[in-house]
Order: C-alpha cells, then structure tokens, then sequence
C-alpha cells in the first residue's frame, strides 16, 4: 500500500463525478451476485480475486464522488487509510493483502 500523502504524483483531481460511482456501484452488484452462485472450493481464487475487484470498484467510486483519480491499486488503498478513519487497520491490512493475493493470481 502507497500511504496518500506520499503518493501526490499519482493522483489527479478531476470533476466529481456522482454518475461514474452509481454505475461502478452497479457493476458491483453484478459481481456479488456473479461471486454468491460459484463453487467456493472449486473456485476460491476466482472468489478471493472478485473481492478484491470490488473492493477497488468501490474505492474508485469514492474517489470519483470526491473528484480523486489514480491507476494505482496501492494508491487506492492509501486512500481508505487517510479518509475512512472507521476502517480498522486490520481491515485496510486485508484490503491490501486481497490486492496482493490477486497480484499472485
């Protein structure tokens, strides 16, 4: 994870866009429902990969609502850290690892 303050050249503020964040968060129902009919021993790591991705969807609707946008996973991490303090550090900590498992994937 990049922390945010440290990751100022990967970041651009762009308009607040509140339509790219309801149609991210559209797709992201279609993952959960896609993620709930799959076998979970037959297709763990395609599990663990799908919640990753809508970890980060999520996230990327965040930053859009703020008018924040980065290509960088880590950044997006980072960003959960600075601005969702109701976020322990453990479940940060299992955002990324999610982000590094699907990296091994």
């Amino acid at each position: 994870m990049k922390l945010w303050d440290k990751s100022q050249g990967e970041i651009r503020r762009v308009r607040p866009d509140r339509e790219m964040a309801a149609s991210i968060l559209k797709m992201i129902d279609v993952r959960i429902r896609a993620l709930n009919v799959l076998d979970k021993r037959e297709f763990s790591s395609r599990i663990a990969e799908g919640y990753y991705e809508i970890v980060k969807e999520a996230l990327t609707a965040l930053m859009a609502l703020d008018g924040y946008k980065t290509l960088s996973h880590e950044v997006l991490i980072g960003y959960l850290k600075e601005f969702f303090p109701e976020f322990t550090e453990h479940e940060v900590m299992l955002a990324d690892r999610l982000r590094q498992m699907r990296n091994k994937i």
